[in-house]
């Protein structure tokens, strides 16, 4: 196809070969307005640049929209696609916009139920929801770089790791290539994983702030870590909050480790709160098992009755508390291995730990 449909309709159309119901040919620079793609067998699938405003694609037998290059997408809606919403290779900007019932469930590769990107992520104002994936990430698969701004990530599920994002390690023969992940004022809510990171797995960077998970769960008949989050490598928490996120092994809220023991990653924790987080194994709250420094500050760890495990699990590593409350554990802080300061910066704040807190 060459040049650039507005306020068409698109059904019905079926390929073997790619783009069913919109194909767009190499060099090609497509803008799409007003478009409405559905129930093709193929959703649309472009081979350079593409724009999209106000648009939707439903019901597609494959991926919604696949896209070899630059694509920003306004205002579109991606529903109930059979191998995900979006699929890009190269960089995606994706503004106020909804990703609903997408599943990826069959055939290789099979991450990201909503929406697949390897390159960079830029998701600002955008839902994620009740999206499913065979694979890595039920909602987001991004291998590379991604900034999530606002949004709400909610029930999206994934049989492998993820249930929200999954943003792994990519590894070769001469390198190890790390995500990066940034998340500012992101909603995560009842997603689930069933090994790993319910509400999001990273290997790489992360930075949260102002973010809140709640609900999220991983595990399954074998186990799972990280019910909120699991992140290898370094990891920034900010004024954020972590409320009754559950693992069926360990670290209910938050696991901290290395990236595949060959990258240190130290983490940071300030001005967050978690309340009413459990995990089967160690760890209700937070697990830390990285050779790196844990600096906790300023923060909150509660329940509403008395957990039977440790608010904090320290396996290795070094790890400092400073101002910080712990209250309804049954044991505030473990220590298997490493060390840990209950006043890390001496300057006179001391861990507080009371037996119940009333909230």
């Amino acid at each position: 196809m060459y040049g650039s449909p507005d306020n068409t309709i698109i059904t019905g159309n079926s390929s073997f070969v790619g783009g069913g119901g919109l194909y767009a040919d190499a060099g090609t620079a497509l803008t799409l307005t007003n478009i409405r793609v559905s129930n093709n067998f193929g959703g649309a699938y472009a081979l350079g640049p593409v724009t999209i405003n106000d648009g939707t694609f439903t019901d597609n037998e494959g991926t919604g929209l696949y896209v070899s290059g630059t694509v920003s997408i306004s205002g579109t809606g991606f529903f109930s696609n059979t191998a995900g919403g979006v699929g890009v290779l190269g960089a995606a900007t994706v503004i106020n916009s909804r990703f609903e019932n997408n599943t990826n469930l069959g055939g290789n590769p099979h991450d990201g139920g909503g929406l697949s990107v390897i390159g960079s992520l830029l998701l600002d104002g955008t839902d994620l929801i009740n999206n499913r994936a065979a694979g890595g990430g039920g909602g987001v698969y991004v291998v590379g770089s991604a900034a999530l701004l606002g949004g709400i990530i909610e029930g999206n599920n994934s049989q492998y790791v993820g249930g929200g994002v999954y943003a792994p390690a990519i590894y070769d023969v001469d390198a190890t290539y790390f995500s990066t992940v940034t998340i500012t004022g992101t909603v995560f809510a009842d997603n689930v994983a069933l090994f790993a990171g319910g509400g999001i797995n990273v290997a790489g960077k992360t930075t949260i702030q102002n973010a809140l998970f709640v609900d999220n769960r991983s595990g399954g008949m074998f186990g799972g870590s990280g019910g909120g989050a699991q992140v290898y490598g370094p990891l920034i928490v900010t004024a954020s909050s972590f409320i009754s996120n559950s693992a069926t092994a360990m670290a209910g809220a938050i696991y901290h480790g290395n990236v595949a023991d060959n990258a240190v990653g130290d983490g940071r924790i300030v001005n967050t709160v978690f309340a009413r987080n459990h995990a089967n194994g160690d760890g209700a709250a937070i697990y830390i098992n990285t050779d790196g420094t844990d600096v906790i500050l300023h923060s909150t760890i509660a329940d509403t009755e008395i957990n039977p495990k440790q608010a904090i699990a320290v396996m290795t590593g070094t790890v400092g508390i400073t101002d910080t409350i712990i209250t309804s554990h049954t044991v505030a802080i473990s220590q298997t291995e490493g060390m840990v300061y209950q006043d890390y910066t001496s300057n006179g704040h001391k861990l507080r730990f009371f037996k119940q807190l009333e909230f």
